[in-house]
Parts: structure tokens; C-alpha cells; sequence
């Protein structure tokens, strides 16, 4: 098996591509660093936009996960970063659909449900974007299903990830911004009231999922990822301050159309799972990710 990963230097990217490999699975890693990662590449990276990419690069190889995007939802109201990244899906999903590839996983988000469907976000609840993000997220699953009825021996399939944190995340993310914050004695910046929940997982744990639903025979057209619980912004503050007292709290104004809860049905999942799925509590993930951050002496 050969397996393309685009944004492959990216949080989510970077760690799979460390597990596949791990697995012994013959991997081609497509990034362009137009975002500076976390963690340095290798020094013999080649960068690689998924523009330049033809559908002969994609001729061996057996699943793509499509990784890539620019995922800032507020600088996508003032930047054209959404059209950027439905440029590179379109482009994706076209010629990895003439190149034959049996499957593809493109990388969709829980911004797409908007305030749809209330608290607990399902597959089938109509999507209600609010941001350009997320519309741009929610154009490339269309996208999906028309080439899905063109190349026949192709299938896509949309994983709609949920929060996913880690220690190699960008410091613009809630929990490594928060608890480098923390660690160097700078105030966490608290948007709003505080009270808007999110769905989190730790990567560790969305990545065991994804290499389990590679050998999964049959995949709907969506597919949440997350954990299924929400926790406010304020119980992660709490969280963090009991793990690194005298933290300093700032409250700033709230986001443009921010959404009151993301948290997602994971009976698919489950279902595919065999009814099983990894998952730590998110106060040990957070004190992972402490411990991660202080051993790799990488500042905010």
C-alpha cells in the first residue's frame, strides 16, 4: 500500500505520517510550508503545492488523505483563504479521481454543522456554514459527490474533524495557546463569555482512528471525527490552572458568528469501530500537553 498525504507537515499530517510509517506503510508527504509547522521538516523535504500535483504523481498510489487547508476560521472573513482552499480540493479531487485512486479521504470540519442540528451535530443534519471556512469546507464535500458519479472506481469520502489538540499545534489553537500562555506566565486570552463548547480530542487518539478506518471495507460520504463530549473554554482555563496555578485570564470580545457548541454523534464511528473508541479524559490530554511542551522548550 501507498499512501499520499497532503499538508503533510501540518499538525494533523505530520502525526499520521509518523504512524504510518511507523506501520511500515509506504507514504508520499505533499506540503508547500506555506505555513511554518510546529516541528521543523526534514532537512531533505522538497516542498510541493497540491496545485503542481498531476494525476501521474497519483499513479501507484492507493488511498489519499487530503489534508491541506489554511483552517483559520476569523482570517477567513478578511482573507481569501478559503478560496485557496477550495482551489487546491477541486484540484485534488479531480485528477486523484482521473488517476484512479480507490479512495480518498479529504479533510472536511465541525464548522460546516454552523448552529445546525443543536447541540449534538449528526452526519445528517443540514449543514449551516457561517464562516468562509466553512463553506469553503462544505463546497469541496459537494465537490466529492460529483466526482464520486463520474470515476466510478473512486470513493470519497469527508471526515468532518472536530477539535483535534496537541502539543505540536499551532499556538493559535485553544489548548497549546492556552498552555504555553500558562507555562511563560502571559494571560490566556479568553474570546467572549468563555461559554461556547467544543468537541475536543487529542491527536493521539484521532490518529489511532484513522488508521483503523483505512481497513474499513465500506465508508459513508461523511464521517464525523471526534469524541462525542464537549467542554466549555472556561472548564479548559480550569483545567489548565489546576495543572499550573496563578494563571492569568484576560476576556476579549467574541468571534464573528461564533457557534454556541460543536459536539459530535459518533455512532458511525462507533459502528465502524466495532462499537469501540480510544479516548483519554481531556484533563490527562491537557497534562500531556504540558508535559510536551515544557520538554520541548518551545516557546509560544
Amino acid at each position: 500500500m501507498r499512501i499520499m498525504v497532503t499538508g503533510a507537515q501540518g499538525f494533523i499530517g505530520r502525526n499520521l505520517c509518523k504512524s504510518l510509517v511507523d506501520h511500515g506503510i509506504a507514504i508520499t508527504r505533499v506540503d508547500n510550508l506555506s505555513v511554518t509547522p510546529v516541528v521543523a521538516p526534514p532537512g531533505d523535504f522538497n516542498p510541493i503545492s497540491v496545485e503542481d500535483l498531476k494525476p501521474a504523481d497519483l499513479s501507484c498510489t492507493d488511498l489519499v488523505f487530503h489534508l491541506a487547508a489554511h483552517k483559520s476560521v476569523p482570517l477567513s472573513f478578511n482573507q481569501k483563504s478559503a478560496e485557496r482552499n477550495l482551489t487546491a480540493d477541486h484540484h485534488l479531487l479531480r485528477i486523484a479521481g482521473e488517476a484512479g485512486v480507490p479512495r480518498i479521504f479529504i479533510a472536511s470540519s465541525c464548522e460546516v454543522y454552523g448552529e445546525a442540528g443543536g447541540a449534538l451535530n449528526s452526519e445528517e443534519d443540514l449543514a449551516a456554514p457561517r464562516s468562509p471556512y466553512a463553506v469553503s469546507k462544505l463546497a469541496a464535500e459537494h465537490l466529492a459527490r460529483v466526482y464520486s458519479s463520474i470515476y466510478k472506481d473512486s470513493r470519497f469520502t469527508a471526515l468532518r474533524f472536530f477539535n483535534v489538540y496537541g502539543w505540536d499545534e499551532g499556538r493559535d489553537a485553544v489548548i497549546p495557546g492556552f498552555v504555553t500562555c500558562a507555562l511563560e506566565g502571559r494571560p490566556l486570552q479568553i474570546e467572549g463569555d468563555g461559554e461556547q463548547r467544543r468537541d475536543f480530542s487529542h491527536i493521539d487518539d484521532i490518529i489511532r482512528v484513522l488508521m483503523r478506518i483505512i481497513n474499513c471495507s465500506e465508508l459513508p460520504p461523511i464521517l464525523n471525527i471526534g469524541s462525542g463530549r464537549s467542554y466549555s473554554v472556561n472548564e479548559v482555563m480550569k483545567i489548565i490552572g489546576s495543572l499550573c496555578p496563578e494563571i492569568i485570564v484576560n476576556w476579549t470580545l467574541g468571534r464573528v458568528n461564533e457557534i454556541t457548541e460543536f459536539r459530535a454523534d459518533t455512532s458511525t464511528l462507533r459502528g465502524l469501530l466495532g462499537g469501540s473508541q480510544p479516548g483519554r479524559s481531556l484533563k490527562t490530554g491537557i497534562a500531556q500537553v504540558m508535559n510536551q511542551i515544557r520538554e520541548s522548550g518551545q516557546p509560544g
